[in-house]
Parts: C-alpha cells; sequence; structure tokens
C-alpha cells in the first residue's frame, strides 16, 4: 500500500510504512530483558592516548546516554554541555560507547564511580573533544525469544537481507512513546507548545525521520526503492559520499545491484536536491502533512540526504530452542529494529 492510499491528509501522522519483503508468518519477542539487545559504538580510530580530552568508555543498562551525560556531570564538576559523545543509544539495552570530558594534562585523573546502571570500562586522553556522529559504525548482539513459527523462514529471510540489505527506516524509538513526538512538533509549529533547545531538536528531527520513512515506504511500494528513477541521487556504501541528481540508466542499476551505491533519499528541509520523478515523490509525500514541511522550513532545516538501504556487516546468526541470536554490524545512524522488522513480526511492535 503507497503513502498515498494509506495515510489521509490531516493532524494524524502513522508510523506504519512497508516492508521490502513478504511479511513472514513468524513471530518473536525482543528485549525481553535489557541483555537481549547489546549495542556497542565503533569508533573506527584510536583515540591518540595523549591530549586536553579524557575519553571514557562507558557501559550502561536501561538508561539514555543523556542520563549518562549529567550523572558524569555531577561527578566531575563540569558543564554538560562539556562532554562530548558521538551517537544517543538504546535505554532499553546494554551499550557500549564512548565520551569525552576536558580535563588538563596536569590535573590528576579522576575517579568516576559510576552508577548501579553505569559503569567506567576504560580511560584514555585524546587531542580534541568528542563530537557528535563521528564514529563510524555500532556493533549488534540480539536476542529474539518466544519465537514461535518456521525457524527455516527466518534463515532464509536473513540470507535474503545479508544479500540485498534492509530499508534503512528510522526506528520507532525516534518518534517518542506511542509515536507522540510529531504530534508534539505539530503543537510547536504552532505555537501552543513551548520547548526548550533540546527538545525543539528532537522534535524537529522526528519530523524529518517520519517524512524520510514515507518516502522510502512510497518507493517500495513503487518498487524502485533499489532501483533508479529519473532525478534520484546515490550514496557511496561505506563512505556516505553522494552525488547526483543523475538519469536513471543501467550502469547505476548495476551498481546497485552489486551493493557499490545506495539510493538517497530525502531528509526535508531547504533546497532539495532530488529533480525529476524522485523530487516529485518527496512532493507527493510532502503534500500529506504541508504544515510540518512548512515547520521545517520556517526553523531554517537544511535539506540533507540518507541512504535508502542498508547492507550489514559480519553477519551471523545461531539457534537455541525457540531463542535467536544475531550479530552484524550497521553504520552510525541505521537502526537494528528495521532489519529485525524485515525477518519477524515483533510481539507488541507498533510499526
Amino acid at each position: 500500500m503507497s503513502v498515498s492510499e494509506s495515510q489521509p491528509a490531516g493532524s494524524e501522522y502513522p508510523l506504519n510504512v512497508n516492508r521490502a519483503y513478504p511479511v513472514p508468518d513468524v513471530t518473536g519477542t525482543l528485549k525481553a530483558v535489557p541483555e537481549d539487545f547489546v549495542v556497542e559504538e565503533q569508533l573506527g580510530f584510536e583515540p591518540s592516548g595523549e591530549g586536553e580530552h579524557l575519553w571514557l568508555w562507558v557501559e550502561k543498562r536501561e538508561l539514555t546516554t543523556q542520563a549518562v551525560i549529567g550523572d558524569l556531570a555531577r561527578q566531575l564538576g563540569v558543564a554538560r554541555r562539556d562532554i562530548g559523545y558521538s551517537g544517543l543509544k538504546d535505554k532499553n539495552a546494554v551499550t557500549r560507547q564512548w565520551f569525552s570530558v576536558p580535563w588538563p594534562i596536569k590535573k590528576e585523573s579522576p575517579d568516576i564511580p559510576g552508577t548501579e546502571r553505569w559503569s567506567l570500562q576504560a580511560m584514555t586522553r585524546h587531542d580534541r573533544k568528542l563530537k557528535r556522529g563521528v564514529h563510524k559504525t555500532n556493533a549488534f548482539k540480539l536476542r529474539i525469544t518466544q519465537v514461535e513459527g518456521d525457524h527455516n523462514l527466518v534463515d532464509e529471510r536473513l540470507a535474503l537481507i545479508q544479500r540485498q540489505g534492509f530499508p534503512n527506516y528510522f526506528g520507532e524509538q525516534r518518534f517518542g512513546f506511542g509515536g507522540a513526538n510529531v504530534k508534539k512538533a505539530e503543537r510547536m509549529f504552532a505555537g501552543a507548545l513551548k520547548c526548550k533547545r533540546a527538545e525543539r531538536s528532537i522534535y524537529l528531527s522526528a519530523v524529518r525521520s517520519w517524512f524520510f520513512n514515507q518516502y522510502l515506504s512510497e518507493r517500495i511500494a513503487r518498487k524502485n526503492w533499489c532501483r533508479s528513477i529519473d532525478g534520484d541521487c546515490f550514496s557511496l556504501a561505506g563512505t556516505g559520499s553522494v552525488f547526483g541528481p543523475e538519469d536513471s540508466n543501467q550502469e547505476l542499476d548495476q551498481r546497485l545491484l552489486g551493493g557499490d551505491i545506495h539510493i538517497a533519499g530525502p531528509l526535508v528541509g531547504e533546497r532539495s536536491r532530488l529533480a525529476a520523478e524522485a523530487l516529485a515523490i518527496q512532493q507527493l509525500v510532502e503534500q500529506r502533512a504541508d504544515q510540518l514541511k512548512q515547520g521545517l522550513l520556517d526553523a531554517r532545516m537544511e535539506s540533507a540526504l540518507r541512504a535508502l538501504r542498508v547492507i550489514p556487516l559480519e553477519m551471523t546468526w545461531q539457534w537455541e530452542g525457540d531463542a535467536l541470536s544475531i550479530a552484524f554490524v550497521l553504520p552510525t545512524g541505521a537502526f537494528a529494529t528495521a532489519l529485525v522488522r524485515e525477518m519477524i513480526q515483533v510481539n507488541g511492535a507498533l510499526w
């Protein structure tokens, strides 16, 4: 079902989006306990061991990244804004990630006790603050329990995803509890909700994510999410560099088939880079929520591009009775739940 068929105009913003592959007749539970969802940040480089910033390798459980930042600020006596991090990690999970704190070389290394929900695993130094989006990949180890259905169907689907990839949807956690963040953004744009800077950023991000998911869903409905159309832009696998717009041609489709490039979809803002048919689809999606698009434009958000597809790396899996353990690596910004959604029907999922 396409966006135009499934979403009426108005103030409701459903999270439902099309799957790339037929829905498997298999169900399972994800995150029965936090240890069923383990994420480890991979920088892609090593801290230098020298410099005016302490880099802290932290493990947390059932806690947000922002909560750890607050604790670190109190324990070290520094401002929250001075603490660097690369990415926000899931709350209902066990995650490991880097933080940075400005700390003069001559100052004795601090004692960092942590809390019952997070602990310091390692400490080193680097010559600069850790910035958002610096890390290259995230390594995931998931355990899906209470699987009901034919295990062979899941094996076949995982092998397909390993070869062809899965839609690079933003996960439901991006949209807040029950998908409320987009509705809050609508109220914010209308002046009915006053927000702090951090909240405003969350709501703007939710709106752009919602538009992107709807665009990708429409491309899946049209069976061209992995096939070029006129006016497409493209993302190079591994680097994220983009080029285009280009007219559809056989060479591009061969590169798509080989996984060398991915079609890049819009993160809505000023001055879209798409053209021709690709731009027409973007405009169709935006017409379903003109007030949200205008809110992004009023906020002076610059348009950007994001790959429509992800091909997981280092993917392995094994069965233990009715439980399935999966390990894989995804680029920064990709959601493991989007992969799981293509292989199994998750109990309690909203999308």
